[in-house]
């Protein structure tokens, strides 16, 4: 959640498009879509130089994340 934020502060929309597109990928192939999907909203947001859908989807992010729950099987 750290980098999100360094770069939505910083308006580095080429690192958030290829953060969003990473996490939208590696996620959805973990089964993890709604994480999926937020990374496929950064990664949009991103390329049309959205800052301010950006700051939202950072704390999007951020609370789906805190929501995950690990559980050893």
């Amino acid at each position: 959640t750290e980098i999100i934020k360094k770069y939505v502060l910083e308006k580095n929309f080429e690192e958030l498009r290829s953060v969003g597109h990473k996490l939208k990928g590696t996620a959805g192939s973990y089964g993890f879509m709604g994480l999926s999907k937020i990374g496929a909203k950064i990664e949009e947001a991103a390329k049309a130089s959205n800052i301010e859908a950006l700051k939202k989807l950072s704390l999007e992010y951020e609370d789906h994340i805190k929501q995950v729950e690990v559980k050893f099987i």
